[in-house]
């Protein structure tokens, strides 16, 4: 039976994997967009001739980059949509133009700020949606492993562990302290983390099975839907 973290930890996996997909895709497709306007522009080399700075409403400082060109004999200052800490007043720059509105430029570090970032943040959502499913899986095999093959032992509940930092819902998680004889030996188990609506912090004294790997002690389960 699949746990509540499990179940929670696994939507917000597929959720991540799939809202990053889409913006790692939306990046790409943008980049393939903006390299194709590129081709319909003019390339020429234009000079940067001065910066603007600007304050939003939040303090943040964002700065303007003005270059001047030549295009069929006339001669623009205009933004050309890109700004690096590198750039000087006086810099070569290279530029695309739009011939039918020659006053609109662009540059290929511009054109690609935005489907750098999408692409990241979209490709950082996936990786971590697609590593939170694997560790569903593998918590899910494991279990099932553990309750096919493991030693099945008898425990007992000796206390809640709050201290675990965890919130599923907005309620914080918990795991219960279990004890059980291990070849003559007292042993101090550990259940996933709980949540209260999933099983009430009142069990200490019940009695609880644990599965546990007799070549691996480190590796046990402790089968909370089997409390008595």
């Amino acid at each position: 039976m699949m746990k509540k973290l499990d179940k929670t930890m696994l939507v917000i996996g597929i959720i991540y994997l799939i809202f990053g997909s889409v913006f790692a895709a939306v990046g790409l497709g943008s980049d393939t967009l903006a390299a194709a306007e590129r081709d319909s522009r003019v390339e020429a080399y234009g000079v940067i001739s001065d910066f603007s700075n600007h304050k939003n409403s939040g303090g943040h400082i964002s700065t303007t980059t003005f270059v001047t060109y030549e295009f069929e004999g006339h001669t623009y200052e205009s933004d050309c949509h890109f700004y690096s800490s590198s750039q000087k007043i006086g810099d070569e720059i290279l530029i695309y133009i739009d011939p039918e509105h020659p006053q609109n430029i662009t540059t290929k570090e511009g054109s690609r700020v935005f489907s750098i970032f999408f692409a990241a943040v979209g490709g950082s959502f996936a990786v971590l949606g697609a590593v939170l499913i694997v560790i569903v899986a593998r918590r899910k095999r494991s279990r099932t492993w553990l309750l096919d093959h493991g030693e099945r032992l008898t425990g007992t509940v000796t206390g809640i562990d709050n201290n675990t930092h965890l919130y599923v819902n907005g309620r914080r998680t918990f795991k219960l302290i279990v004890q059980a004889d291990v070849n003559g030996e007292r042993r101090e188990f550990l259940s996933k983390p709980l949540v209260e609506n999933e099983l009430s912090q009142n069990q200490v004294g019940r009695q609880v099975f644990v599965y546990a790997d007799p070549l691996k002690p480190k590796r046990y389960f402790v089968d909370t839907d089997s409390i008595w």
